[in-house]
């Protein structure tokens, strides 16, 4: 089982693969499907979703935060 950590719009979330309906390994762009159904997004907040984060991959979890901006 693979937990998934979501940051979104200041709330975080934690799921787990299995939640999400995704097999114990998956791809990005399978990742971000299931969170924008999860999250109930509409087409547009969907591609935000895609824009505003990204997905650092560990063994048994997977976090998917918001982009870092430096200076």
């Amino acid at each position: 089982m693979v937990t998934v950590h979501v940051r979104w719009h200041g709330r975080s979330y934690e799921w787990t693969n299995e939640d999400l309906d995704l097999p114990e390994t998956f791809d990005e762009n399978e990742l971000f499907a299931a969170l924008a159904g999860k999250l109930e997004l509409d087409a547009t907040e969907s591609e935000l979703l895609r824009d505003e984060l990204v997905v650092d991959w560990g063994e048994k979890a997977v976090v998917v935060r918001p982009k870092a901006i430096f200076g």
